[in-house]
């Protein structure tokens, strides 16, 4: 197993938690776009995401992990966890759901 964290805005996380599901990314293979450990600092993190301000860190087993197609670098170990196009349940992967201010105070 393998944490990682899916970045999104403060409105992204609270629909994610409320509902579980994180929605696929609109690229083939579809799934969802993770930074996979060891982590950045969330205001350093670089990887196309769009939204930020908070982030959604859970447990995937290693294998479950791409390199996302056409990635050009950015700063971050990205990674993607394909689904097929199905949103991905994270309740059984022990998430923790983080605001974070990118002022810095």
């Amino acid at each position: 197993m393998v944490r990682v964290r899916h970045h999104t805005s403060n409105s992204g996380l609270k629909g994610i938690k409320n509902s579980g599901l994180i929605k696929a990314s609109r690229s083939e293979p579809f799934g969802v776009d993770v930074e996979v450990s060891p982590f950045l600092k969330p205001t350093k993190v670089d990887l196309g995401q769009a939204g930020s301000g908070s982030y959604i860190e859970f447990s995937v087993q290693r294998s479950q992990l791409i390199t996302p197609p056409g990635f050009l670098g950015g700063a971050g170990n990205a990674g993607r966890i394909v689904t097929g196009g199905t949103p991905l349940n994270i309740s059984g992967s022990a998430p923790r759901f983080v605001r974070w201010n990118w002022l810095g105070f």
